[in-house]
């Protein structure tokens, strides 16, 4: 079991203890609410994407997704997702709010019985598994990389086994599984990423994520690729400045030296003419005495 299959668990438990508080009618209307509005969210996001589509700019991600750039359908999916799935909640509670009908249900359960409270617990555990299951869909953005929830076999379960709700978004639940496993796959490099590129596009034809007519018009207008630059990690960049350096320091000894020689060769030329100049000295004393003593020689 991973770290997040744990936080998963803590996240499940906390809301059977919700639900255990809140009782059986509250834990209804929140279930009710949460799971209609995720099936619509998820097709509501899916005709409004194939609307749209010419209208959204295409951005060049960082990191294991640089260069990738269809990666951008995924993105949209999700923002427009998210904002349907906030619209409907918001509508609904202005709605209860206008109707009173949530005051209404909480009017019948003043004392809140133990036999409501354990069905709070048992609805509440199925509002956990929407729950859970939508931040699943959006956390997977593959912008974000999360390789470990990508790869949780609590997550997995729920995201295809959730009856109507994994076959409402499956699709685009496979396509994030897909893109974050595959880029980080050791041949997304800046020579081979538009090899990754183009399987991602693939992968979504495959699972009819997007038709082939929004992916042509892509395709056309040079959307789906761009460019990939080479990171150098901080190890060899300090490798690097270090090389630097010590060739710098070995260029400043050599420099040094040669600075030392030369000095040497000027410092011996000087010696060696200062012997010249006291050996004629001598040599002119000594002969000045020799015709002192012996005139008649000289």
């Amino acid at each position: 079991m991973g770290f997040i299959d744990l936080i998963i668990i803590l996240i499940f438990i906390y809301g059977l203890y919700i639900g255990f508080q809140s009782g059986f009618f509250r834990s209804l209307k929140d279930f009710i609410v949460f799971f209609i509005v995720t099936l619509i969210a998820g097709k509501a996001s899916d005709i409004l994407f194939g609307v749209l589509y010419k209208f959204f700019p295409f951005f060049n991600f960082t990191g294991k997704a640089q260069g990738l750039k269809s990666i951008n359908i995924i993105v949209w999916k999700i923002i427009l997702y998210i904002l349907i799935f906030s619209l409907l909640i918001y509508l609904i509670k202005v709605l209860l709010e206008k109707t009173k009908i949530e005051n209404k249900i909480l009017d019948t359960q003043v004392d809140i019985s133990i036999v409501s409270r354990i069905g709070g617990v048992l609805l509440s555990g199925l509002l956990m598994v929407v729950v859970i299951f939508n931040l699943s869909i959006i956390l997977l953005v593959p912008c974000l990389n999360f390789k470990a929830l990508a790869n949780s076999t609590i997550v997995e379960k729920l995201m295809t086994n959730t009856p109507f709700l994994a076959n409402a978004n499956y699709n685009l639940y496979s396509n994030e599984k897909y893109i974050v496993n595959r880029i980080n796959e050791d041949d997304n490099t800046v020579s081979t990423y538009k090899t990754v590129n183009d399987d991602i596009v693939k992968n979504m034809l495959k699972t009819n994520l997007v038709s082939d007519e929004i992916m042509d018009y892509y395709k056309s207008t040079g959307k789906l690729l761009g460019t990939k630059t080479k990171k150098i990690k901080k190890k060899e960049k300090e490798e690097e400045e270090e090389t630097t350096i010590d060739e710098e320091t070995d260029d400043i000894d050599a420099d040094t030296d040669e600075e030392d020689y030369e000095e040497s060769e000027d410092y011996e030329e000087s010696e060696d003419f200062g012997e010249e100049e006291s050996g004629e000295e001598i040599e002119d004393i000594d002969e000045s005495d020799f015709c002192d003593d012996f005139p008649e020689d000289c």
